[in-house]
């Protein structure tokens, strides 16, 4: 089960930093997947680290890499 959960958060992540182009925060991204888990009955198990982690395998497996803008405050897709 944890395999579908990290495949799930993988996938909220990719599509929320698709739908923003000015960026996603930690704190935001972390309220977004609370919602989507609850509703598919799914433990979230989130942390900074975790957010981190799956940005670099979002960026090694979908080819969707993702920055820091300083002045924003938010990962944003690279162009």
């Amino acid at each position: 089960m944890a395999k579908l959960e990290q495949i799930q958060r993988l996938l909220y992540i990719a599509e929320q930093l698709k739908s923003k182009p000015n960026g996603i925060t930690y704190e935001e991204t972390k309220k977004f997947l609370e919602k989507k888990f609850e509703e598919k009955g799914f433990e979230l198990k989130f942390s900074e680290k975790t957010f981190n982690r799956d940005r670099n395998l979002i960026a090694e497996i979908l080819g969707l890499e993702s920055k820091y803008q300083k002045t924003l405050g938010t990962f944003a897709l690279n162009n």
